[in-house]
């Protein structure tokens, strides 16, 4: 024995609902929305790789100059050679090599790597399901 309430206003009103039935064509035009948005993504995210990778090579080799002719790399090679000379003064070491990295390049080229993350993810978004559902005759 179950109790149901009795119906209220908004039950009558449900119940004098008539169906409608959606537009012949409402898929499609959702699966074309779906595969332009797909298309728009892509093509931000090529938009982004592009100075990405310049913004990369640029201050990458402008760091790489930068680090050889601070002595930075003559610091990195005696660290590499001698392990005494950090456990004999690893502060003094830590100084000079915090004061020798071209910072500037650094945050330039770790910038191009998030750059780079983010376009590469926005171009890898597919849409081949969406047209492979159109083509196919719809959802199952």
């Amino acid at each position: 024995m179950s109790i149901e309430p009795a119906p209220d206003d908004v039950d009558r009103l449900f119940a004098r609902l008539e169906r409608v039935e959606p537009p012949p064509d409402l898929q499609a035009r959702i699966l074309e929305t779906i595969a332009a948005r797909a298309r728009a993504r892509r093509r931000i995210g090529r938009i982004i790789l592009a100075p990405a990778l310049v913004l990369i090579a640029t201050f990458s080799f402008l760091a790489g100059r930068q680090l050889s002719a601070s002595g930075a790399l003559v610091l990195a090679d005696a660290v590499r050679t001698d392990l005494d000379l950090v456990l004999a003064a690893p502060v003094d070491v830590a100084l000079a090599t915090i004061d020798l990295i071209p910072w500037a390049h650094v945050g330039a080229v770790a910038l191009g790597i998030l750059l780079l993350a983010y376009g590469g993810s926005l171009m890898l978004q597919p849409d081949a399901r969406f047209r492979a559902l159109d083509r196919d005759g719809g959802w199952p």
